[in-house]
């Protein structure tokens, strides 16, 4: 009955079918991305907030304020597709430590 159902449409099925896996496992890596974007977000937040801070220009006169959001920018512009759950969950530790 099910072979022919679309895979997309199989989530859709009633409660009383019986299931092959845990609805919880085949949430996981949904929760997971959403649990790390919108830590990737909190991250990106706290070093704008951050970057507040530093009012002084540099050897060339532009202020460092402004130097790293647009450097903070162009990291999180330039990761914004990876999927790699352990990639992401790196480069958000690194992100903290360099706070």
């Amino acid at each position: 009955l099910r072979s022919h159902v679309p895979r997309h449409h199989q989530r859709h099925r009633l409660a009383s079918e019986p299931t092959t896996a845990p609805r919880t496992a085949m949430a996981t890596p949904l929760f997971q991305r959403s649990f790390q974007n919108k830590e990737a977000l909190h991250l990106y937040r706290e070093i704008l907030r951050f970057s507040r801070k530093f009012h002084w220009c540099n050897e060339k006169g532009e202020p460092w304020n402004q130097i790293l959001r647009e450097n903070a920018r162009k990291e999180f512009e330039q990761s914004r597709h990876e999927t790699d759950p352990l990639l992401i969950a790196k480069m958000l530790a690194v992100g903290r430590q360099c706070l």
